[in-house]
């Protein structure tokens, strides 16, 4: 039973039993308290000001001397030099491309991954497959950095073609399964019967075989590809895209699970 404004009785007895100094020590801890959580979660907003404080107070001048077009419009980056050159647009393009890459190679493995732990793995193998790759996370970027400088360079320089077509199949093969079995439940839908197992057969092989040729095309010439040097944009965009990985199979595996089951069964 509560009061019209939302006391509790108990609450107000408690504190009608308690003498006057343990109800002072008890809100001084109470102030106490919710003071430590306020600093403790204002901590990063503060250094983050700062942060933001030095770097704004280090490039006003910069910008004063150099001007900001010649930063945001120049690709040549040679700041060691006796005439120092900063044009960073190489940088903003390289970033950009290597994000995008980064997508490219994380979101289609990491959706199929999550979803062959949401609907298809046994719950077994799903609690064994799981952590394995949240495990991933935990790797410090570092070692991610030392192994695509060290490891994975030279071995793309060598047999980078070849890389990109396994890499190729790992991805796009899984994307055109779905997409042909899907065009072909599309298809057929307008028949009914023995004719609608026939269609969306017939369909299923000719949409199949339309990707299948598409990606032999696409393996020929990725095969016959040489790379001159590893350390590039295709490089760091793989090793992002594996960085990303266990985030977005933990998110996508998390999502799918939120979808109830007479949704899930809807739409088969």
């Amino acid at each position: 039973m509560r009061f019209e404004n939302g006391t509790d009785p108990a609450a107000i007895k408690d504190e009608l039993l308690m003498s006057e100094g343990a109800l002072r020590f008890k809100k001084t801890g109470a102030l106490v308290g919710r003071s430590v959580l306020v600093a403790v979660a204002s901590s990063s907003v503060i250094a983050l000001l700062f942060i933001f404080y030095y770097i704004i107070r280090d490039a006003v001048p910069f910008f004063q001397l150099e001007g900001i077009r010649e930063f945001l419009t120049s690709t040549r980056w040679y700041p060691s030099r006796e005439d120092a050159e900063f044009g960073a647009l190489a940088i903003f393009i390289g970033s950009g491309l290597v994000t995008l890459g980064a997508i490219a190679v994380a979101v289609p493995m990491g959706v199929l991954a999550a979803l062959c732990l949401s609907d298809i793995l046994p719950f077994n193998l799903r609690q064994i497959a799981k952590p394995i790759i949240e495990m991933l996370a935990a790797i410090p970027s570092v070692v991610y950095g030392f192994f695509a400088l060290v490891v994975f360079a030279p071995l793309m320089q060598r047999q980078g073609g070849g890389l990109l077509a396994v890499g190729m199949w790992l991805v796009l093969a899984p994307i055109a399964v779905l997409a042909a079995a899907v065009s072909s439940d599309a298809l057929s839908s307008r028949f009914e019967g023995k004719r609608k197992m026939l269609a969306r057969a017939a369909t299923g092989v000719a949409i199949g075989a339309i990707f299948a040729v598409l990606l032999l095309r696409l393996n020929g010439f990725l095969s016959g590809l040489s790379i001159v040097s590893g350390t590039n944009a295709l490089n760091a965009s793989i090793i992002l895209g594996i960085m990303a990985l266990p985030t977005i199979v933990s998110v996508s595996e998390d999502a799918l699970g939120a979808v109830g089951r007479d949704l899930r069964e809807g739409s088969y």
